[in-house]
């Protein structure tokens, strides 16, 4: 078990994305009532969502290879992971969605689109 990718994919949702979603969550909580900008909260909230779904999409995969003894260093993975790769593929793609419109919210709300003031920088 502490050569397969069980562990690779259990240190990234613990150690990345625990972090990232501590920083996120603390953004909307603490930077969008000193902004006013309360409008953004649904569209950062669909993102964050869409990003969250995406990261399970990435790393559950790992954490079932790595529970089915799929070492971590090997040299061809074989044909049968190629709808896992396919799946995680599409999970990286929803995460770049996912924070682009994420930072895009944000500019938007610290250039003054959304909330009381006229920019915050």
């Amino acid at each position: 078990m502490h050569d397969t990718y069980f562990i690779v994919g259990h240190f990234h949702f613990v150690l990345s994305i625990g972090a990232l979603i501590g920083v996120i969550f603390g953004a909307i909580f603490l930077v969008i009532p000193a902004t006013l900008a309360r409008e953004s909260t649904f569209l950062i909230s669909i993102f964050f969502f869409v990003f969250a779904f995406a990261v399970f999409c990435i790393f559950m995969p790992m954490h079932s290879s790595g529970i089915l003894g799929l070492p971590r260093r090997t040299f061809d993975f074989g044909a049968g992971f190629l709808g896992t790769n396919f799946f995680v593929f599409w999970g990286v793609v929803l995460v770049w969605c996912g924070l682009g419109g994420f930072g895009g919210c944000w500019f938007l709300v610290f250039f003054g689109v959304f909330g009381d003031r006229k920019s915050v920088v």
